[in-house]
């Protein structure tokens, strides 16, 4: 069985800092929505992406690269505060090599799919 690569945890927290400075402690959308990375930098008072989606009349749903846009163009639909705040986050902690696959290398693609096993 193959081993999954160690979490940055320095990288993680400092990227949820950084998040969490745009906004404040107690920042949170009307919705109810409080994870920074689901909230829209600038939008006073603080707004969530799938409300302000809403609002404008488009769809909160995202395309997710569950494998990495670099590894395979394959999607699924997920929503949009989740896609900001949970998936593409932990897509950040994977291996550079891994997230970028500069050279479309299949073993890259493969190691950025979960095993089932």
């Amino acid at each position: 069985m193959r081993q999954l690569p160690m979490r940055d945890q320095i990288g993680a927290y400092r990227r949820k800092i950084v998040s969490a400075r745009h906004f404040g402690l107690d920042a949170a959308c009307s919705c109810g929505e409080k994870r920074p990375e689901a909230l829209i930098p600038g939008t006073k008072p603080a707004t969530c992406a799938a409300c302000q989606r809403t609002a404008l009349g488009q769809t909160i749903m995202d395309k997710h690269h569950f494998a990495g846009r670099a590894n395979n163009p394959a999607t699924i639909p997920v929503p949009v505060n989740d896609h900001r705040a949970r998936l593409s986050v932990a897509q950040s902690d994977w291996p550079k090599p891994t997230l970028i696959n500069a050279q479309g290398s299949l073993v890259s693609a493969d190691s950025s799919i979960p095993s089932s096993t």
